[in-house]
């Protein structure tokens, strides 16, 4: 007896067709609020997203070394109820190996985010 349960693309496919394996295909604001739906988008580029009916999280990579600063992301993400969680690891790494400078390098920018965030 295998511990991996496995089955082919062609079968998986066909299971989501079976009505109790169906996701719906559309959410409403109700749906995302109440289920907490979280997404991802990035922070590098204007997103023209309404995310006022969003009560989830947003997952917003490309914070410093890709290029979107704190003011960005202050910025696009004005509108939301909900929380963001910024990511960024490149521009906080180069400050390394040593573990105080990579802790300076984090708090400084949480610090920037937070001043930017009131700032809007």
């Amino acid at each position: 007896m295998s511990l991996m349960r496995t089955k082919s693309i062609e079968r998986s496919i066909a299971d989501t067709e079976e009505p109790e394996f169906r996701l719906r295909k559309s959410l409403s604001a109700l749906d995302l609020t109440v289920f907490g739906v979280g997404v991802v988008i990035g922070a590098t580029h204007e997103h023209g997203l309404d995310l006022s009916a969003l009560g989830g999280a947003v997952l917003a990579p490309g914070l410093g070394a890709q290029g979107a600063s704190p003011a960005d992301v202050a910025a696009r993400f004005a509108g939301l109820s909900g929380i963001v969680v910024p990511t960024a690891s490149r521009s906080v790494l180069r400050a390394g190996p040593d573990p105080a400078a990579l802790r300076g390098a984090a708090e400084a920018l949480r610090d920037e985010l937070e001043a930017a965030r009131t700032a809007s």
